[in-house]
C-alpha cells in the first residue's frame, strides 16, 4: 500500500514526497543568492522567505522564475526568461511584508496553487493481493520505475493510475528509472519528465484508468517490441560488417 500522504510542511525540506516545492524552491533560492551578492546584501533566513514569495507569486500567476532582480522600488522581482530574445515575464514581491508569513503557509499556498491533490486529506488507495501479484510480475527495470513514480504521487491517486503513468512514460521514450528527472502534479496532471530535454508524459487523474493488469500487459508488449527491434538493428550490423554500409567488397 502506498504510504499515507503527508501535508506540504517547509520548501526546505525535501525529505518526503509531501513536499514536492522543494526542487523549485532551491532553485529561486539560489537565484535570491545570487541578487543579494551582487547587491552585496548578506544572505539568511529573510532569503528563503523573499524565495518562497517569489515561489508563491510565480505559481499564482503561471509564471516558472528563472532569474531574481531588484527592482527599483526595492520590490524583488521574479523573472521568467527562458531566452535572451524572449521578453521577461515578472512577478513582485515586498521583501519586508514576505516576513510576515512563516514557511509552512508558504508550503500551504504553493501546494493548494499547484494541485488539489496536493492538499487533499484522504485515505491512502488500497492495494489489492491482485495488484500486488501483477506488480510484482514486472520486469525488475519497469518495477523501479513504478516505484520511482509511486514514491512522488500522493498516497490516495491508486496503482491503476501510477502504471499508466508508467505506460505514457515508457511511450515517450522514458523507458527507465534513471531516465526520470521529477514526477509531478500539475491540476489534475500526473507528469513524468525525462532527464532529456521535451521527453515528458502525463496522465489524468481524474478519469477512470485501466486496470493494472491490462496497463502491465502493454508494458510487457512494448518491452518485447523494443527488444525485437534492438535484436534486429543488432542484426543488421552484423551483415553489414565492420566497414558498414558502402564498405569496400573485397574480392
Amino acid at each position: 500500500m502506498p504510504a499515507p500522504t503527508q501535508a506540504a510542511t517547509d520548501l526546505r525540506d525535501p525529505g518526503h514526497p509531501g513536499n514536492p516545492g522543494h526542487a523549485e524552491f532551491s532553485k529561486t533560492l539560489r537565484e535570491v543568492h545570487y541578487m543579494e551578492a551582487g547587491r552585496g546584501i548578506a544572505s539568511g533566513p529573510h532569503s528563503e522567505k523573499v524565495a518562497a514569495a517569489l515561489l508563491v507569486q510565480g505559481e499564482r500567476d503561471g509564471l516558472r522564475i528563472t532569474n531574481v532582480a531588484m527592482g527599483p522600488d526595492g520590490q524583488v522581482q521574479g523573472l521568467q526568461r527562458f531566452s535572451a530574445f524572449d521578453p521577461p515575464k515578472t512577478v513582485s514581491v515586498d521583501p519586508r511584508q514576505a516576513q510576515s508569513v512563516e514557511m509552512q503557509d508558504y508550503a500551504s499556498q504553493w501546494a493548494q496553487l499547484r494541485s488539489p491533490h496536493l492538499v487533499r486529506q484522504a485515505a491512502p488507495a488500497e492495494r489489492t493481493p491482485e495488484q500486488a501479484q501483477v506488480i510484482a510480475a514486472l520486469s525488475a527495470s519497469d518495477q523501479a520505475m513504478f516505484a520511482r513514480i509511486r514514491q512522488d504521487v500522493p498516497a490516495h491517486i491508486g496503482d491503476a493510475h501510477v502504471a499508466q503513468a508508467m505506460l505514457a512514460a515508457k511511450q515517450a521514450g522514458i523507458d527507465d528509472a534513471g531516465k526520470i528527472d521529477r514526477v509531478l502534479m500539475a491540476g489534475d496532471a500526473l507528469w513524468v519528465a525525462g532527464t532529456t530535454p521535451g521527453f515528458r508524459a502525463s496522465t489524468d487523474v481524474v478519469q477512470q484508468a485501466a486496470p493494472v493488469q491490462e496497463t502491465v500487459q502493454q508494458a510487457q508488449a512494448l518491452n518485447q517490441q523494443r527488444e525485437q527491434q534492438v535484436a534486429l538493428e543488432t542484426q543488421q550490423r552484423q551483415q553489414e560488417g565492420p566497414g558498414g554500409r558502402g564498405g569496400p567488397v573485397m574480392g
